[in-house]
């Protein structure tokens, strides 16, 4: 049985970076919605100079900017919550055998 201490390192940065990520994906979910309230404002404030014509093509035009970035924006926030619940199964395990190992070693 092998030490396990760097891996458990390599484990444990993985997680943090996964862990920035998560957070930065939150913050562009977060913009993404604040963007959608905002043009459905715009959309709102040009009903009143705008023909019915130009206010729908307006509206086409927002929801093709933002046309899957939402769904996208999710799936990788799954993946990453996925990713950082197999490592942390996997930190677990690794430090298990590690303090065996360490055991074993200072008898």
């Amino acid at each position: 049985m092998p030490c396990y201490c760097k891996d458990i390192q390599r484990v444990n940065n993985d997680l943090s970076t996964l862990n920035t990520m998560l957070n930065q994906l939150g913050t562009i979910a977060h913009k993404d919605s604040m963007q959608q309230i905002n043009l459905s404002a715009l959309s709102g404030a040009l009903a009143g100079v705008a023909t019915p014509t130009n206010i729908g093509a307006a509206s086409e035009g927002a929801a093709e900017l933002h046309k899957g970035a939402s769904a996208k924006t999710s799936s990788l926030q799954s993946a990453v919550s996925g990713e950082i619940t197999n490592l942390r199964q996997r930190l677990t395990f690794l430090q298990s055998q590690d303090k065996s190992y360490h055991a074993s070693q200072n008898k």
